[in-house]
């Protein structure tokens, strides 16, 4: 590659002395480095003449080729740049169901608008699914939350902001509109959780406890994440969710409402999960930072 950029040096320049120049090094180096590529290709490549260096027929045809690499070589490093500054590739991300962390399309959007050439795969699962698949390479970043992040030596998980357990209702819903919710009178309504072997409904049941808060008298159960949102949007039930602490009650879109029921407690934090072997690409960081603001108190 060294003899490779002298020659192409030496085409530009008209003369051994001006690529020496150029090139920072002395004449004599731009000569041995040129005999040694004509030695390698077998021909010769200028005649040197009083003006400078000609290209020989052959250097002529080889000049072509030669221009042709360092062109490549040099869009190369342009869009390598590009890739460091996590304006251009593929991001390939994991996460739980939605509409469990509701920061990430947010995050999403915000990267997407402000870097259209970026391609992104976004892969719902359960957080062991995920990890299997970050494992084997097939996502580049986990976002889940902290009370179900595992801990092992190949991975590293970085807490982004903390999160909230909230009740949330339908915007419909007779207790949405009320300044002030007691927890008593919440939960008397159905309130929709998932099956009691979920990690979810296990730390839910710890939180409310240690708080020393009764539990839901009516639970409508459901696996799917999904279905317990419709449940919520479509019926009379309540839910659980996790949330960044915000200024005022607020509302998820406008469908749910975060009801002002007093639950003063940090549920854990939302993680970004990437493999400590594997090198974290700009677009990642750029990702998680986008996730950790959108989180960020206001």
């Amino acid at each position: 590659m060294r003899e490779l950029r002298v020659f192409v040096t030496v085409v530009e320049q008209g003369s051994f002395r001006k690529a020496a120049a150029a090139l920072h090094i002395t004449q004599p180096a731009v000569t041995k480095a040129i005999a040694s590529l004509e030695d390698l290709v077998g021909v010769r490549l200028f005649d040197r003449t009083s003006n400078g260096a000609d290209l020989t027929v052959h250097g002529e045809t080889f000049a072509r080729h030669a221009t042709n690499v360092f062109g490549e070589l040099r869009s190369a490093a342009r869009q390598l740049a590009v890739v460091s500054r996590g304006e251009y590739g593929s991001l390939r991300v994991g996460t739980v169901p939605m509409p469990a962390l509701g920061e990430l399309p947010v995050a999403l959007s915000e990267l997407v608008l402000a870097h259209p050439d970026v391609f992104v795969a976004i892969t719902e699962s359960p957080e062991q699914e995920l990890i299997d698949l970050l494992r084997r390479r097939d996502l580049d970043v986990v976002f889940t939350r902290g009370m179900h992040a595992p801990r092992a030596d190949d991975l590293r998980v970085e807490p982004l902001f903390d999160v909230w357990l909230c009740a949330f209702a339908g915007r419909h819903h007779p207790l949405a509109s009320r300044p002030v919710v007691q927890w008593q009178e919440a939960c008397r309504w159905p309130w929709m959780m998932p099956p009691p072997e979920s990690a979810f409904r296990r730390a839910v049941v710890r939180i409310l406890e240690g708080a020393g808060l009764a539990l839901p008298e009516h639970i409508i159960e459901a696996a799917s994440v999904h279905m317990q949102y419709k449940m919520v949007l479509q019926g009379s039930a309540l839910s659980f969710g996790l949330r960044p602490a915000t200024n005022g009650t607020g509302t998820t879109g406008d469908f749910l409402v975060r009801l002002p029921v007093d639950l003063p407690v940090v549920a854990g934090s939302v993680c970004a999960i990437t493999l400590r072997q594997r090198t974290v690409t700009p677009l990642v960081e750029r990702l998680v930072d986008h996730v950790r603001r959108a989180g960020a108190p206001v």
